[in-house]
C-alpha cells in the first residue's frame, strides 16, 4: 500500500529508475486519496503516476486506485473497501507535520473507526475531504514502514515516544511499532 507525500515521491522516482521488480507481479493500494480528480496535482493517484509510472503504468500491471474524485464519497469508500485484502504485505505511511498517518488526523473521527477499512473524512489540510483507510488496515498490514524525514518529523516523533498513548493528538501513534525509515535530521531529535 503507498503513501502519499514528499517522501514518497522522492521514493517512487528511484523505484522508477532503479526498476527493483516486475510490476506486473505486485497489486498496488492506496492508504488514501484527496477528493480530486485523478490528474489534479494533489491527488495521490496522480504523484504515484508520474513519479512510479511516467512512462504509463504497465499493462497487465494492478494498481487499484482510490476515485476520490467520485461525489458519493461514501460509495468511493465502500467500494475501494470491496478491493482491499484481508491482509497486505507491505503499508507504506509518511507522518505529516501533525502527526497524522493516511488521512488519520489528529481528533478526527476515523481515528476511533474499528468496522470500516476505508471511509470518508473531511480533514484540517486542503484538499480537506478525503478518503482514508483505518486502523483495522493497519493493523493487519504485515508489515508496516514509517517515512520521517526533516527536523520537523523528527520533532513529531520525539513526542510519539514520550506520548505513546496519546493516538488522539498523534495519530502516528498507532505505528509506534513499526518499522521508522528516517534521515539523520529526525533521528539526531529522538532521544
Amino acid at each position: 500500500m503507498l503513501t502519499g507525500g514528499n517522501t514518497a515521491k522522492k521514493l517512487y522516482h528511484h523505484w522508477f529508475v532503479s526498476q527493483p521488480w516486475d510490476h506486473r507481479k505486485i497489486r498496488y493500494y492506496f492508504g488514501d486519496e484527496r477528493c480530486v480528480l485523478p490528474e489534479h496535482q494533489e491527488s495521490n493517484f496522480g504523484m504515484v503516476r508520474k513519479t512510479l509510472f511516467p512512462e504509463g503504468i504497465p499493462d497487465n500491471s494492478k494498481v487499484m486506485r482510490m476515485e476520490g474524485e467520485l461525489s458519493d464519497r461514501e460509495t468511493a469508500a465502500k467500494n475501494y473497501e470491496r478491493m482491499l485484502p484481508n491482509s497486505l504485505d507491505i503499508l507504506l505511511l509518511s507522518v505529516g507535520p501533525d502527526g497524522h498517518i493516511a488521512s488519520l488526523f489528529p481528533y478526527n473521527h476515523a481515528l476511533n473507526e474499528e468496522t470500516r477499512l476505508v471511509v470518508p473524512v473531511e480533514v484540517t489540510k486542503t484538499p480537506l475531504k478525503r478518503l482514508t483507510i483505518t486502523s483495522p488496515v493497519i493493523r493487519s498490514a504485515k508489515s508496516v514502514f514509517l517515512f520521517a524525514i526533516g527536523e520537523e518529523k523528527g520533532r513529531i516523533l520525539a513526542k510519539v515516544l514520550d506520548k505513546p498513548d496519546d493516538i488522539a493528538s498523534l495519530p502516528v501513534c498507532k505505528v509506534i511499532c513499526s518499522t521508522w525509515l528516517l534521515d539523520s535530521d529526525a533521528y539526531s531529535l529522538l532521544k
